[in-house]
């Protein structure tokens, strides 16, 4: 064992630790009101404010864009400089973003929003697992990384059924002077959230193995000792720990600043070498098959769970009839939202209530991940959930499939999807090194991302060629998943 994972988990288990996994699960659980919001209350604006068709249908594909591009800054400084901040930046980008789009009056700005609301939440979904799976033992790595997920599947779950509640009303007053609900409201909560759990990161220290890689050591090990007397109820001195014995403990791959730039120009110039070379250290040999396959694996799940539950609903009650499509607005909005349909209540109770059950079935994929992914290990768990996928949509595929049996295999779909999504983190936060941790968690999900950014464009497909697509996708990445770095109670790479 390394001899940074002997300190952590001599170090113990105790109040900071909680303290950390309950921040970063407020974290996950701020995420998800926010997509929710997106979902409910973006249709609502469509209505209010007489958006144009195009420019609706185009919000998807800025969300996706900034998912992809516009996480990057954030989680390569967040390599570079610290974990900390940049995790509370980024629940105050969501924060902004919400509040603005509460105020928004015109297409520019909603565009905008989304663009930064994908930003925010990407960035704040990668940052926060990094920290907080930076601080946990080798036993415990996997399912309390996991919990984050399950918090953030119980919460998706509760705010889309007060979003699914709230929508007749919103609709119903949209007449009007003096409107209690409304999509602006939608917003200002979703961001009222993440500011609360911004505040609350100031109770945090920053990362012991980012504070080694960056060759700080005298406050990494202040930083021990101090996690060391709150788990333990004891004086930090009583743990003997010296920072000689830590020295080059954490490898930094030469990805140093240069001491002498000392002009702006020159710190650019510093900044962007630094990023390149991050990047290209994740193709060199010791990551380069890992990084590859990764990326492959990934492009099977281009959509966030959330709109997957839309797709598969709009799969399950088009299936009736012999014209069944799918596009951008099927993909990421509930409430039918068209020029023929603008501002009416069109959907029966039945598909929200579908929805709604879809979003649960999150819940339970997500707590398997937590009871299994230390026990079973990686692997196993991810080739099973693609399996799973698989199954799925090969039965969604068969003509005239009955209502019942497409539910079950939509929600074993949806088990499968999170399953894969939350160990396909796990096992890419465990593959790489403090150095380049955030850098290719971003990485490896932005060619899936931009792939579903131009879908979400050009998009217009039969519902049975998005199933073939899919289940072929997702057979490749079952194969693929086979050949993954399998790190289950061992050391991370450092």
């Amino acid at each position: 064992m390394s001899v940074i994972e002997d300190v952590i988990v001599n170090v113990g288990w105790g109040l900071y630790h909680n303290l950390i996994v309950a921040i970063a699960s407020a974290s996950a659980a701020s995420q998800a009101t926010a997509w929710s919001t997106q979902c409910f209350a973006l249709p609502m604006a469509f209505c209010d404010m007489i958006l144009p068709e195009r420019s609706f249908r185009n919000l998807g594909a800025y969300l996706y864009f900034g998912i992809a591009l516009g996480s990057c800054p954030l989680c390569f400084f967040s390599d570079i400089a610290e974990r900390k901040s940049l995790f509370t930046s980024s629940l105050l980008v969501c924060f902004v973003t919400c509040l603005v789009a509460g105020f928004a009056h015109g297409t520019v700005m909603i565009e905008f929003c989304m663009f930064c609301l994908g930003s925010g939440l990407t960035a704040n979904r990668i940052i926060m697992k990094v920290y907080l799976i930076e601080h946990l033992p080798f036993t415990k790595r996997g399912r309390y990384v996991a919990i984050t997920d399950v918090c953030f599947g119980v919460t998706l779950l509760i705010s889309a059924l007060i979003a699914s509640l709230m929508t007749p009303s919103v609709i119903h007053q949209r007449s009007f002077d003096m409107r209690i609900i409304t999509w602006r409201l939608m917003f200002g909560l979703s961001g009222a959230v993440s500011i609360i759990i911004a505040c609350t990161t100031a109770l945090l220290r920053s990362s012991p193995r980012h504070l080694f890689f960056k060759r700080d050591y005298s406050e990494a090990v202040s930083t021990i000792k101090y996690i060391y007397s709150i788990n333990n109820s004891k004086h930090s001195q009583t743990f003997d720990v010296r920072p000689l014995q830590l020295v080059n403990a954490i490898s930094d791959y030469n990805l140093r600043f240069d001491p002498y730039a000392t002009t702006f120009s020159e710190q650019l110039f510093d900044l962007t070498k630094r990023i390149f070379f991050s990047l290209l250290l994740t193709f060199r040999k010791k990551f380069a098959v890992n990084t590859i396959l990764a990326i492959l694996i990934r492009i099977a799940f281009p959509l966030e769970s959330i709109h997957v539950g839309l797709w598969l609903v709009n799969v399950i009650h088009q299936n009736k009839s012999m014209e069944c499509s799918i596009t951008p607005l099927n993909l990421l909005y509930l409430e039918g939202a068209t020029n023929e349909n603008r501002c009416k209540i069109s959907l029966s109770e039945t598909i929200y209530f579908d929805f709604v059950g879809l979003i649960a079935s999150t819940v339970v994929a997500y707590t398997i991940v937590f009871l299994l992914v230390d026990r079973l290990g990686r692997k196993p768990l991810l080739v099973v959930a693609c399996l799973l996928c698989t199954g799925s949509a090969l039965i969604l595929l068969a003509k005239m499939v009955p209502y019942w049996l497409a539910i079950l295999s939509s929600i074993a779909f949806m088990m499968g999807y999170s399953i894969a999504l939350s160990v396909l983190d796990i096992i890419t936060l465990e593959s790489y090194p403090t150095a380049i941790r955030c850098t290719t968690m971003v990485e490896t999900q932005m060619p899936s991302k931009m792939c579903a950014s131009f879908c979400l464009i050009f998009l217009n497909a039969n519902c049975r060629t998005t199933l073939t697509f899919t289940a072929t996708s997702m057979l490749v990445a079952t194969i693929l998943s086979v050949f993954l770095q399998e790190l289950k109670n061992q050391p991370m790479i450092e």
